[in-house]
């Protein structure tokens, strides 16, 4: 896959949301546009080209992290496996005491008896090259049946053969941390394994796609993406100063749901110098300007964030906000 498709960059042995009742098949795969991480595979050119000659450069996080950022892997898409391959096992670490109790529920598809073919019956694979997996996607999202929610527990039943193809719930960026908590996705400050805004998880034995609708706007329709508004204006805010502030002193109002429209490098480089180039931090004043402070890592840099974490009220020293700014009605 990695050789007949361009479009991606590396294949996962990870799936982060495999927690128990969200995955169960051993030979199902899936494409992300959110890098997993946890036992990946590149090709050798895309390190010695891409990856190698700017590890880390510039970055205030940690190497995962970077690797989310789309400047740096520009666009390209990862596949992961449904049951995962691999095991965290660590007991120091940020990830280990952030997530342990967690990831020791995780299943292994080492205890499926169809691995231990050779070679496993994947069949055919081409489903995973990105126009394949786009037609599908746009299909299962015209298909499938809508739900809430409140209407999660309704699914739980056995599958019967009227079942939809897919069952489809909507979320906002405002309500990210109840959607994830209902559903038992990966306790992290955003959902992952997403692909153009949507999340697939075999929510006890039934897919669900789990969809953002501003992110993946352009495969809904205009009833159901959230579009950018026409009055929003990305403001440049002082340093130590809140989206709020920013946004009242223009005679505007700071509007959350707007943040995914201004978080990308070519609105900060309009607002910014951004003499040190863009990168990736998940803060809630970002996306932001290093302004001054010559000791920090931000320095200069603009920073976007690949997760929901912004803020309205958010300010910090040496930080110039990027700010959705619209009217007060």
């Amino acid at each position: 896959l990695l050789e007949a498709d361009p479009s991606l960059f590396c294949v996962s042995a990870w799936n982060d949301n495999a927690r128990p009742g969200l995955a169960s098949d051993p030979l199902r795969f899936q494409r992300t546009d959110y890098f997993p991480g946890l036992g990946w595979m590149i090709r050798k050119e895309y390190w010695e080209e891409r990856l190698g000659p700017n590890w880390s450069l510039w970055t205030t996080n940690g190497w995962d992290y970077w690797m989310r950022f789309t400047e740096v892997n520009q666009g390209l898409d990862c596949i992961y496996p449904e049951l995962p391959r691999v095991n965290h096992i660590s007991e120091a670490g940020q990830t280990a005491g952030s997530y342990s109790k967690v990831l020791q529920t995780y299943a292994l598809s080492q205890q499926s008896a169809q691995l231990s073919l050779d070679p496993p019956p994947y069949g055919d694979l081409s489903y995973l090259l990105r126009p394949q997996y786009d037609e599908e996607l746009r299909d299962l999202l015209n298909r499938g049946s809508r739900v809430t929610l409140s209407d999660l527990h309704k699914i739980r039943l056995a599958p019967t053969p009227n079942d939809p193809p897919a069952f489809v719930v909507f979320y906002e960026l405002e309500r990210l941390k109840q959607t994830r908590n209902v559903i038992k996705l990966m306790p992290s400050v955003d959902i992952r394994n997403g692909y153009r805004g949507v999340t697939r998880v075999r929510y006890h034995g039934r897919l669900l796609l789990v969809v953002e609708t501003s992110a993946a706007a352009s495969l809904l329709s205009e009833a159901e993406g959230r579009r950018r508004r026409a009055d929003l204006v990305a403001v440049r805010a002082a340093e130590n100063q809140s989206c709020r502030q920013a946004c009242e002193l223009a005679g505007l109002r700071c509007d959350l749901g707007s943040f995914p429209f201004i978080n990308n490098c070519a609105v900060l480089k309009q607002l910014f110098p951004c003499e040190k180039g863009c990168n990736g931090e998940v803060r809630l004043e970002v996306p932001c300007y290093g302004s001054n402070h010559a000791e920090s890592a931000a320095h200069q840099l603009c920073l976007v964030s690949y997760a929901a974490t912004a803020s309205c009220t958010s300010r910090r020293a040496n930080r110039r906000r990027a700010c959705p700014c619209a009217s007060r009605l």
